[in-house]
């Protein structure tokens, strides 16, 4: 719900945000606008972070219902309240997709935060001298192949993220 409400907020902002930078690049002479980006920002898209997996839902994503009743709302809030010259060139098609798709919908329980904890990727935590609570340190070794497997689906996640940040460039 909160994230419905956040593009809205988005789509708003940056309507009057694209107003102003619009006013302002045409009141500026060509020399200053040498100081300031020739294009507007783009919205690359969206993701979806920590839901609650489930082998036995009926949804496609396998998360809890919950999850997914607010998950299907998201792509038409996208393409009610964000201008479409705020994600173009990429297609709308592309834009309702999420970024990444399932490669880090599902939560990571503990994972996360003990990559914060340590100042390290959580895939580098199996591997790292500086885990000094021994609680942790078999918590971590405890699953070490989920650890572990974290680098993939980042992996797979930043690469769709630099897709489409090249696609806004072109």
């Amino acid at each position: 719900m909160f994230s419905g409400y956040g593009i809205k907020n988005i789509g708003n902002a940056l309507k009057t945000w694209k107003k102003d930078f619009d006013t302002m690049m045409s009141l500026l002479p060509n020399s200053k606008k040498t100081y300031l980006p020739n294009k507007f920002v783009k919205l690359i898209g969206y993701t979806i972070y920590n839901a609650k997996k489930r082998e036995d839902a009926s949804n496609p994503l396998k998360i809890a219902k919950a999850h997914y009743n607010w998950a299907e709302k998201l792509p038409n809030k996208i393409l009610d309240h964000i201008p479409e010259e705020c994600y173009a060139p990429i297609h709308k098609d592309t834009i309702k997709q999420f970024i990444g798709g399932n490669s880090i919908i599902y939560g990571h329980a503990t994972m996360p935060a003990n990559a914060q904890k340590y100042k390290k990727p959580m895939w580098l935590l199996p591997s790292s001298d500086s885990i000094y609570d021994a609680q942790d340190r078999s918590t971590i070794n405890g699953r070490r192949d989920e650890y572990l497997a974290t680098r993939q689906v980042y992996t797979s996640f930043a690469n769709e993220v630099l897709l489409r940040v090249e696609e806004i460039s072109k």
